[in-house]
């Protein structure tokens, strides 16, 4: 009997930064159900880049623009509650440059800046919260 192999689900995401008054801090959004603290993430669109894709969320889901500013710092995986299927997020360093005051799911989600070590205690998904740990290290604050 042939197991089923799922699905990956490819997505990028993008962890937002601002590095001010000499500290590094990240933004975390909660998921639509305000149950975690996440990144901005979603879907691979199939007319967008990865990169592209994440900074779409980032407007989306956090109300933040900016630029990103490297190569992925690195990536996780998690299981959709709902469908069960597995998404792989590949991470890209976003310097944030703007804080909309109003976007598109604004009523859906909360926002709010973090050390790293304040928004990897807030993350539950291990890969994610090393992933955080280790971001500092891995993006260029210059």
């Amino acid at each position: 009997m042939k197991k089923k192999h799922k699905k990956i689900l490819r997505q990028s995401g993008v962890l937002p930064y601002q590095y001010k008054n000499g500290t590094f801090n990240v933004l975390l959004v909660t998921t639509s159900s305000k149950k975690d603290w996440i990144i901005p993430k979603g879907n691979i669109e199939p007319d967008l880049t990865p990169r592209e894709s994440a900074l779409k969320e980032a407007a989306e889901e956090a109300g933040i623009k900016g630029v990103i500013t490297g190569d992925p710092i690195g990536s996780y995986a998690f299981q959709k509650k709902k469908t069960g299927k597995i998404c792989s997020v590949e991470v890209f360093p976003m310097k944030v440059e703007k804080e909309m005051i109003e976007w598109e799911e604004k009523g859906k989600r909360e926002r709010c800046w973090y050390t790293c070590e304040e928004a990897a205690a807030r993350v539950s998904n291990p890969q994610l919260k090393e992933l955080i740990i280790h971001a500092v290290e891995k993006i260029d604050i210059r």
